[in-house]
Order: C-alpha cells, then structure tokens, then sequence
C-alpha cells in the first residue's frame, strides 16, 4: 500500500516525505505521552483509556464509515484481531501505569528500544 502526494507540491522526494512523517509521528507520540502522564495524576488509567479508544472508534467510523460500510469491521480472522485489540489496549494501560513511576524521558527510551526487541525476536519467533 502506497500513499502518493501525502505531502503533495512539497517537492521532496519520497524518502524525505517519510523521514518527515516519521519526525511528526515521533512528537506526536512524545505529546502523547507527556499528556497521559499529566492526566494519569488526576483520572483513572481505565476512564483515560476508555476515551481514547471511544475516540478512536468514533473518528473512524465518522471517516471511512459511510465509504466502507460493513468492510469497515468483516474480517477473515476476527480472534487474532480480539488477540491484536487486547494487547493493544494492555500496552497503552501498562505504558500509563509506567508513566506515574518513572520520567518521561526514560518511559520514552524503554518504547523506542521496541524495534530492536522485534527485530532481534523475528528469528527465533517468526523464523524470519
């Protein structure tokens, strides 16, 4: 899948266009992060999380539902996207309950530090 123009009469080329997504990508998590930390201090993790994903949910449905329709939810593996959905919201609980122990700065370096732990657990899971 191939998305064109995505930052259409910038004139980069395609690898500065996703070098560029890739930095943007990058504050918006650290933003992210920064504001769950401050209001992980005043309101339950579970309400936090209850209105990010109700947000979510509601912002796709308001873009691509009226164009996808049932597509929007059929799947061939309904388990393994349960499966893909829990761990999803597990992660996004632990990484807010991690938020009240410890800085942001090293809550930070311990997410980065993922690509690595799957580029070094591809061989010996995936047998990639």
């Amino acid at each position: 899948m191939t998305v064109r123009g995505s930052l259409g009469g910038s004139g980069w080329s395609p690898q500065q266009q996703g070098i560029a997504l890739v930095l943007v990508t990058m504050v918006m998590f650290a933003a992210y992060d920064a504001i769950s930390k401050y209001l992980a201090r005043g309101y339950p993790i579970p309400e936090l999380l209850w209105v990010r994903y109700v947000t979510h949910a509601t912002l796709i449905v308001l873009l691509f539902g009226r164009r996808m329709r049932g597509d929007l939810i059929r799947t061939s593996r309904p388990v393994l996207q349960i499966v893909r959905a829990s761990l999803l919201v597990a992660v996004s609980f632990l990484v807010m309950q991690g938020l009240r122990h410890i800085p942001l700065a090293e809550t930070t370096a311990i997410i980065f530090l993922t690509p690595l732990l799957v580029t070094a657990l591809s061989a010996p899971v995936l047998k990639k």
